[in-house]
Order: structure tokens, then C-alpha cells, then sequence
């Protein structure tokens, strides 16, 4: 009987340290690595940047072994960074309650890993546009790609980043005419210069935009689509031509 009350504590301590250290995580199987190549914060099924003022979402840190297999793992310490204006609120459990308008950081803390933060933006109530980015050659949906959107004074209003089919939903004032890709945040493997609607523009000179062209009208509360992809051409080809859309 002693015996047995040995055993029965040794796994509730096994089961007490499981849960300490977030479970078995999302990859499946047993337990979770010893260490990770890659910790972060994500957003699981939406856009950072496009949070809307009066919902809440729930953030969630992901580790990735060397097979990129993902574990999702359990945290109590999260905190906000550079925040800008009034975006809202961060729980100790990850959950984000967007009161107001602005930017921020969203960081958390793994044991003796480097955590990357997750940068996010609360937007009002306005207009959204859909569209794709897409590769030239293969017509592969790109993701990871922030797409950047202007009014007709070369402001920045917006932006968007593309998920794993390449597709993104902007939040944007009506007066939004003009898009462009940010060149620092491209992912690797794509040249600056990228194609819309037959003619060429570039993420690294200065205002050359395109004119975006939408399915219908913005307003605040629809969503407008831009029929036409904006298309890469990924590095392993020649290099594009100049970009010819330069105003």
C-alpha cells in the first residue's frame, strides 16, 4: 500500500510539472522539447494590425522545434511595448481587449528563450479592402507580406499583413486611393519592384504607389476587394524591369 501512495504522488508531480511548463503543446505526442529554434507571439486567424476598437481577441506563444513542428505553450507573464495612443488592455492570460485607437508591442516570456513580440495596431470602425499578393511566375499566394495603403496625399492611412494564401483585410478611411508593400518587413526571396494591373512600381522609391482600383466604392462598415493580385517576382528569377508607374 505504501508502494502504491509512492507511485500515485510521482504522478501527480509529473502531471503538476506538465502543466507548469504549457502542457504537450500543439505538435502532438509527448512532451515538449528541450528547446526551440523559434518562440513568438501570434495571432492566430487574424491580422495584427487590424484589430477593431470594441472586441477582444486572444493572443497565444508558439514555440517551433527543429522541424518546425509548432507547440503552443502557456505563459503567465505577457506585457505591452511601445505603445502608441490608446489601443487597450493585455491580460495575464494573453487576452487583448482593443478600447481605443493606436499601436503596440505584445510581448511574453519563455524560460531561457528569446520571445519575438508581435506588433499590432487597433483601427475604428471604417472601411476594409481585400486583395491577394501573389507570385508573378507560379501565382502562389505570398505570405508574411505588409501591404501599406496612402490617400491621395501620400499619407499613410493603413496596412495589412498577408496570411499563408497570401490574402489580407485592411482596415482604411474612405479617403484611401494608393497601395505599396514595405519594403524592411518583406519576406526574403522577393525584389522590391512588384507588378499591378500590368504596370511596375517599387517598395523602395519614394511614393510610387498604385492606384488602387476596387470592386465598389469604400464606406465605412463594407468591404471592397481589389480584383487584381499584386504580384513579386521571387529572386531566383532574373530581375524584373524598372518600375514604369512612378509618378
Amino acid at each position: 500500500m505504501k508502494g502504491l501512495r509512492v507511485v500515485l504522488l510521482a504522478c501527480c508531480l509529473a502531471v503538476a510539472a506538465l502543466m507548469v511548463n504549457g502542457g504537450c503543446g500543439g505538435g502532438g505526442g509527448g512532451g515538449l522539447p528541450n528547446t526551440f529554434v523559434l518562440v513568438r507571439v501570434e495571432l492566430p486567424g487574424q491580422d495584427p494590425l487590424n484589430i477593431d476598437v470594441g472586441t477582444s481577441v486572444q493572443f497565444v506563444l508558439a514555440g517551433y522545434d527543429a522541424n518546425f513542428t509548432r507547440f503552443v505553450l502557456t505563459t503567465d507573464t505577457w506585457n505591452l511595448s511601445n505603445v502608441q495612443g490608446s489601443p487597450g488592455t493585455l491580460n495575464s492570460n494573453g487576452s487583448f481587449n482593443a478600447t481605443g485607437v493606436g499601436t503596440a508591442r505584445v510581448n511574453a516570456t519563455w524560460p531561457n528563450h528569446v520571445v519575438q513580440g508581435l506588433n499590432i495596431a487597433t483601427r475604428p470602425f471604417q472601411a476594409k479592402i481585400s486583395g491577394t499578393v501573389r507570385s508573378e511566375s507560379s501565382n502562389n499566394g505570398i505570405a508574411g507580406v505588409i501591404v501599406v495603403f496612402y490617400d491621395d496625399t501620400n499619407t499613410e492611412v493603413g496596412r495589412a499583413t498577408t496570411n499563408s494564401s497570401g490574402a489580407f483585410l485592411a482596415s482604411v478611411p474612405t479617403t484611401t486611393t494608393r497601395v505599396n508593400l514595405d519594403r524592411a518587413l518583406m519576406p526574403p526571396g522577393w525584389y522590391a519592384e512588384w507588378l499591378y494591373r500590368g504596370v511596375r512600381y517599387s517598395s523602395v522609391v519614394t511614393n510610387c504607389h498604385a492606384v488602387i482600383v476596387l470592386s465598389t466604392p469604400l464606406a465605412n462598415g463594407s468591404t471592397s476587394n481589389m480584383p487584381d493580385a499584386i504580384r513579386l517576382t521571387p529572386t531566383i528569377e532574373p530581375p524584373p524591369p524598372p518600375p514604369n508607374g512612378c509618378q
